[in-house]
């Protein structure tokens, strides 16, 4: 009786005990809630803090002495961040109020429990001795607007300045941050100066904190609970804040993307689950998961589609861009293609709704939205045509694979013109980085939008905008890429360069600045400013004068860049810079003699190996950047026979250019480097695209050089190209040669005396499929056009020079140039538009008759009627005088006292004697005696190649520029192992001997050789003449 006495009293104190309890908590929450309600309605943060204050120790006493509840303090943390959001010049206010920094300390304590109203000393020996907290009691969603709170609050410093706190000393660190903090603030309180010494401590805790919610987060596991809300915000939230690791993203994905399935999904759990995933480039298991129920969500919801707003749209293809783009990097190799082609499916489902959005609700954007979005669907070539997806990929860009393409292009289309309407009527509201990211998606679509390039470039002159170099540099890149070459609109952009600032620029931007000029081939005002080779120094304008254009500003800014940190450069950025400057049309030799000496080293660098070069080496380059360099190095020489600074023209301005410019012996080591590279980095040129096989050998070629190897490789990979089966209407196709690189590529074999008969029938068999139609039939329409007439009497002089004649080739060509039947000069012109005939073409019409002739071939050619007189301009040029050809003979210097020499041997002659072949005066002889049919020719550097192969760089530079008739020229040093005769000399010395004649040569070098001594050059000559009789 006794024990069931005593039981019953433990059970009734038991139930006391309980229902006090109960009581306290009842009311315990109802001042929880009372309070909540008081903190919702205060209009402003600093409302939050008075009442806060008035709440006995809910500032003073560690977690809030028990006054606040979890639900207050995320309440009132979030209600503070929401203001400060709204207004942002009050932040600086809040975040320096010590009521701010205590309240910030009792909610830290708060979530790590510790126990309410610890005196500080207690709490400091607590942590000392303790290692770890119990579990925070605060939900999901608490703890997800505390994370957007310190967000929003902006006092959080990145991993990268406050590493993330390891879990088992987080406990401590936090406690100790904490009592840190409150000593600052009391300390201040005595100070009669106020300082705000405890900020830096603020921000520290606030790092703590989210590391703690963070690790807090590990104990909820439920999935599927339809909640998807707290956990989208908790990944936004660590991602803006950059404390995230790849384990809280997968343990936050395994509670989130489950519930996304279940209950109703907000557009706001989409967008910022992809934006993070995005901006914390995150590729663990459940991106490609995410992206498959997004792309679900979007088709099968069309109340989730229909409550998406813009600022939704716009992020969700921001997202999809920059996920895909990471994809791209190195560390993400891994990614097989299986998964990329899941990802770009997922992708286009996606995109489809956002490009409806554009084009249905395009006003409700606003700019930034506008930008991102058409930034996004141009980086993912979401809609692209036909053209651009067929095209090969460059520069690592994107072009989604989509199941209804012509349905995508339409959509995009649709959109972007919408887009191009509604944006150019309030381009004043876009920032500066939205003008570039704008014209940047259009111009990766190849969408043309002329009136809205136009808009940006009178946006870009006004003087508010505060423009970077990404800003100018992207925008030009977008308008050339767009084919908008628009001058003015150019110098519109450039005119905002400021040419002590470039310095600060990247090399991308400085490329592309320069690229996009030359692509839009748009000429400087001072073209010549530059070329300190051969415009005289009392001709150049002072810099002052040259900055004041934009565009010759742009060149000398980016030029002064690149030779002052070559280093910093990609070799893309390189070859694009030269290119733009040789595209443009303005020559600067000290630019590009600084990359030679980058590339290869200086020239009196010389390495034991012929093959080994200084400097940077070529290793980097790909088969078209490396193509593309050596093009802009021919052309630079070229450059200064187009503008005839020399008293000499044709390809003895272009070898005494790139010699002057450049050195003898660094352009010879890098035209040798640039084609070795190529041999051997490139499998023998059968990774080369049919561009690079054919500006690689036009450059060697324009600079009169010979690489036995390469020749041989490119003659093989031509061979074997043409003779594979090939898609006529694929321009891209690794067979496919266009008309301009199969000229290219037979002249310059036929440069160098290299041509084959095999090569030149392959050419002229596919040169027929291309121009023939259906039934194989082809006249001066087809013909024109595929090909230019250039084009065409390069390759008839080739077929000259290598005395190879396909019967159906010669007739195409013929035709090509002059017509058939009742094909008048007048009509023929109207198919190309040139103007005319040029002399050139004429004159190689006229070779290539006279060669198959004096060949012995009995095809003959059918040319009109009194050709040719009346064909185009040429009559106006004066070369042709009633049906006579006009050569235009100048004896040089050297021819003179060769003449001279032989004059005072006794051997009779005559200078410049002119033979008539067909009637016409075609060919002219140096020195000749008609009676005997011995003709001498006087040889100069033009007439001959360098063959690189018999060519050493151990040998010394030679030769030297020096000013002749107040003009500067180059003298070369003739080598006969080294210079060997062109495909012109060979084709002049082949006619001459089938008409009879005996053919002398005195090559240049060898005649200054004799250094002028007259007993010398006599016996010279009459040694020339004993071979003669010998042979």
């Amino acid at each position: 009786k006794k024990k069931t006495k005593t039981n019953k009293g433990q059970a009734k104190n038991k139930n006391k005990y309980h229902k006090q309890r109960h009581n306290r908590n009842s009311n315990g929450r109802a001042k929880g809630f009372a309070l909540n309600r008081q903190i919702v309605s205060c209009e402003t943060a600093f409302d939050i803090l008075d009442l806060l204050a008035s709440v006995e120790g809910a500032l003073t006493r560690t977690a809030g002495g028990g006054a606040l509840n979890s639900i207050n303090f995320s309440t009132a943390i979030h209600r503070i961040a929401k203001y400060i959001a709204y207004n942002r010049n009050e932040r600086g206010k809040i975040i320096s109020d010590p009521r701010f920094a205590m309240f910030f300390s009792s909610l830290t304590e708060s979530f790590a429990r510790i126990p309410p109203s610890v005196p500080l000393s207690q709490l400091k020996a607590t942590s000392q001795t303790t290692s770890s907290s119990s579990p925070s009691t605060y939900s999901k969603r608490e703890s997800a607007n505390i994370a957007w709170a310190l967000v929003k609050l902006g006092i959080v410093p990145p991993k990268a300045v406050l590493p993330i706190a390891e879990t088992d000393v987080l406990y401590n660190d936090l406690i100790q941050t904490s009592i840190k903090l409150r000593t600052q603030i009391v300390k201040q309180r005595r100070l009669e100066k106020q300082t705000l010494v405890w900020v830096p401590t603020l921000s520290s805790l606030s790092a703590k904190l989210s590391d703690s919610i963070s690790t807090h987060l590990f104990q909820f596991h439920d999935t599927g609970d339809g909640k998807s809300r707290e956990m989208a915000n908790l990944l936004w939230a660590f991602t803006s804040l950059d404390r995230y690791t790849e384990p809280l993203f997968d343990h936050i994905s395994g509670i989130l993307i489950p519930s996304l399935n279940v209950g109703q999904v907000n557009p706001q759990e989409v967008s910022n689950t992809l934006w993070a995933y995005a901006t914390a480039k995150y590729t663990g298991k459940y991106r490609l998961e995410l992206m498959r129920i997004s792309a679900q969500l979007l088709e099968s919801n069309e109340e989730l589609l229909n409550s998406f707003n813009p600022q939704e749209f716009s992020n969700t293809a921001w997202a999809l861009a920059t996920i895909l783009g990471e994809r791209r990097t190195t560390e993400n190799l891994q990614v097989n293609n299986t998964q990329q082609d899941l990802e770009d499916s997922y992708c286009v489902r996606i995109l489809r709704p956002v490009a409806h959005a554009l084009s249905s609700r395009c006003d409700e954007f606003k700019s930034q939205e506008i930008s991102n979005s058409v930034w996004a669907l141009g980086c993912l070539g979401f809609g692209a045509g036909k053209e651009l997806s067929s095209r090969p990929l460059l520069n690592d860009h994107i072009i989604l694979k989509s199941d209804d393409h012509d349905g995508d292009e339409k959509l995009v289309q649709s959109a972007l013109a919408t887009v191009s309407k509604s944006a150019t009527t309030r381009l004043g509201v876009f920032k500066e980085q939205e003008l570039n990211n704008l014209a940047y998606g259009f111009a990766r679509l190849q969408i043309p939008a002329p009136e809205l390039c136009q808009t940006i470039a009178d946006e870009f002159t006004s003087p508010r905008r505060r423009l970077s170099g990404q800003d100018i540099a992207t925008t030009l890149w977008s308008f050339a890429s767009l084919q908008f070459f628009d001058k003015d609109s150019f110098c519109k952009v450039a005119s905002r360069v400021r040419y002590n600032q470039v310095e600060r620029w990247n090399p991308q931007e400085l490329s592309n600045v320069i690229w996009a000029i030359g692509t839009a081939q748009i000429v400087p005002t001072y073209y010549k400013a530059f070329d300190y080779s051969f415009v005289p120094p009392n001709e150049r304008l002072p810099i002052e004068q040259v900055l004041q254009d934009p565009l010759s500003l742009c060149f000398a800014a980016s030029a002064r860049e690149l030779m002052k940190r070559p280093q910093e450069f990609k070799v893309q950025e390189i070859k694009d810079m030269l290119w733009g400057f040789s595209k443009s049309g303005v020559r600067h030799p000290r630019l590009f003699r600084s990359v030679a000496e980058h590339l290869v080293g200086s020239a009196v660098d010389m390495p034991e190996h012929p093959n080994i070069h200084c400097g940077r080496g070529l290793d980097e380059f790909s088969s078209r950047i490396m193509a593309s360099l050596l093009w802009t190095f021919a052309k630079q020489a070229q450059l200064a026979a187009e503008y005839n600074y020399a008293h000499f023209s044709g390809r003895m301005a272009v070898y005494c250019a790139s010699s002057i410019d450049i050195g003898d012996t660094l352009i010879k080591r890098l035209v040798n480097a640039a084609l070795v590279a190529g041999l051997e980095n490139f499998d023998d040129l059968s990774l080369h695209t049919t561009t690079d096989l054919s500006n690689t050998i036009w450059a060697m070629a324009t600079l009169g050089y010979y690489h036995g190897p390469f020749v041989n490789a490119v003659e093989r990979q031509v061979i074997d190209r043409l003779d594979s089966c090939y898609d006529p209407n694929n321009e891209y196709d690794q067979n496919s040669f266009r008309s301009q690189e199969l000229a290219n590529i037979v002249w310059s074999l036929a440069c160098t005396n290299s041509l084959s008969a095999e090569l030149i029938t392959s050419v002229g068999e596919r040169i027929k499929n291309i121009v023939s139609n259906e039934a194989g039939e082809y006249d001066v329409k087809s013909i024109s056009s595929h090909f230019q007439r250039r084009e065409l009497a390069n390759l008839v002089w080739s077929c000259a020079v290598a005395g190879c004649y396909p019967p159906e080739l010669i007739r195409i060509l013929v035709i090509g140039l002059v017509g058939e039947g009742e094909d008048t000069a007048e009509s023929v012109e109207e198919f190309y538009g040139d103007g005319g005939l040029a002399e050139h073409s004429i004159m190689t019409l006229l070779y290539l008759r006279s060669a198959i002739d004096t060949d012995g071939f009995s095809m003959g050619i059918s040319l009109p009627p009194n050709f040719p007189s009346g064909w185009g301009g040429l009559g106006k040029s004066g070369i042709f005088d009633e049906n006579e050809v006009v050569l235009n003979l100048r004896p040089s210097k050297i021819q003179n006292s060769v003449s001279a020499a032989f004059d005072r041997i006794g051997f009779g002659h005559v200078d410049e004697y002119v033979l008539k072949m067909q009637g016409l005066n075609l060919l002219s002889i140096d020195i000749a005696s008609p009676v005997e049919k011995i003709g001498v020719e006087v040889d100069g550097p033009s007439h001959f190649y360098v063959d690189l192969d018999e060519w050493s760089p151990h040998e010394p530079q030679r030769g030297y520029a020096e000013v002749m008739n107040r003009k500067l020229e180059y003298r070369f040093e003739f080598n006969g192992k080294v210079d060997k005769p062109n495909g012109s000399s060979a084709l002049k010395d082949r006619l001459l001997r089938n008409l009879g004649w005996t053919i002398l040569h005195v090559p240049y070098g060898e005649w200054y050789d004799l250094g002028g001594d007259s007993d010398a050059e006599e016996a010279y000559c009459r040694a020339l003449l004993e071979q003669r009789i010998e042979k």
